[in-house]
């Protein structure tokens, strides 16, 4: 029998080339360092024909990377908006699954990944929801889902394979979100962490809240039903570095194990 293993997940938004840029990636890669997720889910990345700002700023420390384009970007030509997916455990596969615009004219997506983990296949879900109407929200949530479970099964056979769903939701616990997720996955922080997490909070200067003191929008959720369960969960990037924030966002950190 495989020996229960320790698994850590990371979700931040990066907030794409916001100013301080330069400075914000700094204190992205010193989080990370610290950190050292074994997957993270990034969402706001910005990539071109030559770079990858996930890559950009995991370039070292022993990831490989998956991006997923949303759209182009309005601010400067060239450059694709999205979300993008790290692991330091060979991606094996992935397929970005646009989302439903509900009528409107946003467009979102969400990314899928199988991760070769160790102790076998690791499933990985990155996106980014709308951030006004609560209708679509939920017709994207429930897209989201079925596009994940569609891409486990044809990867998978047997058991309920371990999966995981991140990003930033724009949607606080008790909203149109909450029956759509919790009857197939565990809120990690619900479950392990302490306070009311907030990550779109006052306490960050970038953050334009019209509701003090904020709110918790960005989660790391765990399938139910499968070999990974938490063992802590807590707010990260947090902390000013010279006055400088990594994100708008704080990001979530989880801790899991793994009994095969």
């Amino acid at each position: 029998m495989t020996a229960p293993c320790r698994v850590t997940v990371l979700t931040l938004n990066l907030w794409h080339d916001s100013a301080p840029a330069d400075a914000r990636a700094r204190v992205q890669r010193e989080a990370i360092e610290a950190l050292r997720p074994d997957i993270i889910g990034f969402q706001e990345v910005l990539r071109d024909a030559r770079s990858n700002q996930a890559e950009e700023l995991l370039a070292g420390m022993g990831y490989e990377v998956s991006f997923g384009p949303v759209v182009p970007f309005w601010k400067r030509d060239g450059l694709t908006y999205g979300n993008a997916l790290a692991s330091r455990w060979p991606i094996a596969s992935t397929r970005n699954v646009e989302l439903p615009t509900g009528g409107g004219t946003e467009r979102r997506a969400v990314l899928l990944a199988e991760l070769a983990a160790p102790a076998g296949a690791l499933f990985a879900a990155c996106t980014h929801f709308h951030h006004r109407e609560p209708e679509i929200r939920e017709l994207q949530a429930r897209a989201a889902l079925a596009a994940f479970s569609a891409f486990r099964g044809e990867r998978h056979e047997g058991a309920h394979p371990p999966h995981l769903f991140l990003g930033d939701f724009n949607a606080s616990p008790d909203k149109e979100l909450s029956p759509v997720f919790a009857p197939a996955f565990h809120d990690a922080f619900a479950i392990a962490g302490g306070g009311p997490g907030l990550t779109w909070s006052t306490e960050n200067p970038y953050a334009v809240v019209s509701d003090p003191p904020g709110v918790r929008i960005d989660y790391i959720l765990v399938g139910r039903g499968t070999p990974l369960r938490v063992l802590a969960s807590r707010v990260v990037c947090r902390e000013p570095r010279d006055g400088v924030y990594a994100s708008d966002h704080f990001g979530v950190f989880a801790e899991l194990v793994w009994t095969p």
